[in-house]
This record gives C-alpha cells, structure tokens and sequence, in this order.
C-alpha cells in the first residue's frame, strides 16, 4: 500500500535554509523512490480552529509502502537535509496509508 509523507509548516523565522534543503531532500526523495505530488503555499482553512493563518505550507511525498517513506525518513540523506532547517522553521509532519475507502470508490471519487 502507498504511503504518503505530509509536512505542514506552521511557522518561520527564517527561509535562508530552503536552497540548501532543496538540493539535499529532493535527491533523497528519488533515492528511495519517492515522489512529490505537491508542495502548495496557499492553504485556507475551511474547517476547524484557525491558528495564525493556516499552514503557510503543506508538501506531499508518495512513496511505494510505509516501510519506504519511514526508511527515507529516517536515513541519513535526509537527515542532512533536517539539519538545515533546523531552528528555521516549526514543522508537523507524518506518514499516512493511502488507503481509498470502499464507499469512496463505490461512488466513483476516487
């Protein structure tokens, strides 16, 4: 089953890193057959507690299975690319099963 690797940014001091973490999480990404569906900076909460402005960034990376998208997570690739923003940014991050519910599929959204 795919799995899907969601950031949402909350908050910056800082985007000076972004260059530098760039050029580092997109290979690892490839590396360990990753790939990237979006990266959006225009987030509009429509439901729920609003804090702040919403996420001022929301990324989603899919990848094969769970074991794969943990793996990535927790190489050493990436971490390279953590510790550039580390102090940077305030982030929130998991790991999702893409997993399409029968009634969704029954109905023909999917």
């Amino acid at each position: 089953m795919k799995a899907w690797v969601i950031f949402e940014r909350q908050s910056a001091e800082s985007l000076d890193f972004v260059p530098a973490y760039r050029s580092l999480a997109a290979p690892s990404v490839k590396k360990f057959g990753g790939r990237y569906i979006t990266v959006s900076y225009d987030n509009p909460i429509v439901e729920g507690p609003v804090i702040d402005e919403g996420p001022a960034m929301i990324s989603v990376i899919e990848f094969a299975s769970r074991a794969d998208a943990e793996a990535w997570y927790h190489s050493k690739d990436y971490a390279a690319a953590i510790a550039t923003r580390v102090g940077q940014v305030v982030n929130r991050a998991m790991i999702i099963d893409v997993n399409p519910p029968e009634y969704a599929v029954q109905a023909g959204a999917i």
